[in-house]
């Protein structure tokens, strides 16, 4: 019987710790593209991000300047995924990866006093890289804006999205918590 016991125990410890390293870390890149002196990756063939670069060994993501401040829109939440992609863009090394990549939704900041912008969101992929985006309202009603800049009067997305059903996934999640919570009040 106690046997029996310690073998569930150690089955139970083995699964949660496989659990947990499958959990993390399951984000691969699968293309890289250099272009402008700039580098695109895809991330499982299913998330395109544009316009990274290295820097001082890091991974240097987009970022807006507005008011004399600079807003970073990108970050990676694990420091050994950072050196994953260093060390695999550094050696042009794609993983054959087509996992789903899991969301949540991390901070929501609902804001009163401007016209268009009605929420600043964070969605976190994998537990591993953080997106800023907004929550919008125009003509057509509520949608959302993903990291993004003009250029020659176009927008240039810095983030965009392989496959769609995450994207509808995540944009239906925060129009919903942002009409869940504004109609609390």
């Amino acid at each position: 019987m106690k046997r029996n016991l310690i073998h569930i125990v150690i089955s139970i410890i083995f699964v949660f710790f496989i659990g947990l390293q499958n959990a993390y870390g399951e984000m691969k890149i699968t293309e890289i593209e250099r272009k402008d002196g700039k580098i695109n990756i895809v991330l499982n063939g299913i998330v395109k991000i544009n316009s990274i670069k290295i820097k001082d060994g890091k991974i240097d993501f987009p970022a807006y300047a507005s008011k004399g401040r600079i807003y970073k829109e990108f970050a990676i939440l694990q420091r050994d995924f950072n050196q994953y992609m260093v060390d695999s863009i550094n050696k042009n090394i794609i993983a054959d990866c087509n996992d789903l990549i899991s969301f949540k939704i991390n901070k929501f900041k609902i804001i009163n006093n401007h016209k268009t912008v009605k929420a600043a969101v964070s969605v976190v992929f994998d537990n591993i890289l953080e997106v800023e985006c907004r929550v919008m309202k125009g003509k057509d009603g509520l949608w959302i804006a993903f990291p993004a800049q003009k250029q020659d009067n176009k927008w240039f997305n810095y983030i965009r999205f392989i496959d769609y059903d995450l994207k509808n996934n995540i944009e239906t999640a925060l129009i919903s918590r942002y009409i869940e919570l504004t109609q609390k009040k």
